[in-house]
């Protein structure tokens, strides 16, 4: 993950502000970029995803 950060986020950075300190404030970072890998669930994952689609399904 890639955190772009703004220029009230460098302020804090150059004033030594630890960047887990950093990417929790408010304002200091502008956006990130991250990378997303699809992959097969696992058998606990099935079950969870069929527990909320039949939360999904039932009468309201």
């Amino acid at each position: 993950m890639k955190y772009n950060i703004s220029p009230i986020g460098q302020q804090l950075l150059s004033a030594g502000t630890p960047q887990d300190v950093l990417i929790r404030t408010p304002r200091a970072v502008d956006s990130m970029a991250v990378v997303l890998v699809k992959r097969e669930l696992n058998e606990k994952d099935r079950r969870t995803l069929e527990h909320f689609r039949s939360r999904g399904t039932e009468a309201s």
